[in-house]
């Protein structure tokens, strides 16, 4: 990422060239590397980025996916389960339960297992996502979270 008066190249005609036409009509032949500093303009509505710390994944993914963004997931997935089957889902879903659900779907995505159910298999089983949310519990989430669509 290039901060204002940090040096950058660009490329651009030789200085022959550059004064006699316009840059569409210089033939890439002729174009050379040239080093200049990089004055970036203010972008309304957005902070110096020198003055952010570098954030933690789970400080970037608490960024994006709020809490209370979280509990409206578990309120939809617990009121759809209720007129569905008449009944209260137990233990009932919370914030901390869909946070573990997209928790183990980012690691789904970097180990690749040939079928979900696997995670959970005695013999394959992958101690992450198999103690953090019974197999059970991740389908029908995952059954109910399909259902309720937020967006």
């Amino acid at each position: 990422m290039l901060f204002s008066g940090q040096e950058t190249s660009i490329l651009s005609p030789t200085e022959s060239q550059s004064s006699s036409s316009s840059d569409e009509d210089v033939p890439l032949s002729n174009m050379r590397w040239k080093k200049k500093k990089f004055d970036s303009k203010p972008i309304p509505g957005v902070s110096d980025p020198k003055l952010h710390a570098v954030l933690s994944p789970a400080q970037y993914f608490e960024r994006y996916f709020t809490l209370e963004l979280m509990e409206q997931f578990a309120l939809a997935i617990n009121q759809y389960y209720m007129t569905e089957t008449g009944r209260q889902l137990k233990p009932v879903c919370t914030s901390g339960a869909i946070k573990k659900f997209f928790g183990i779907h980012g690691l789904m995505g970097c180990f690749s297992y040939p079928r979900i159910k696997l995670f959970w298999n005695h013999r394959y089983k992958f101690d992450p996502i198999a103690s953090a949310m019974s197999r059970e519990r991740f389908f029908l989430l995952t059954n109910k979270q399909k259902q309720t669509c937020m967006f």
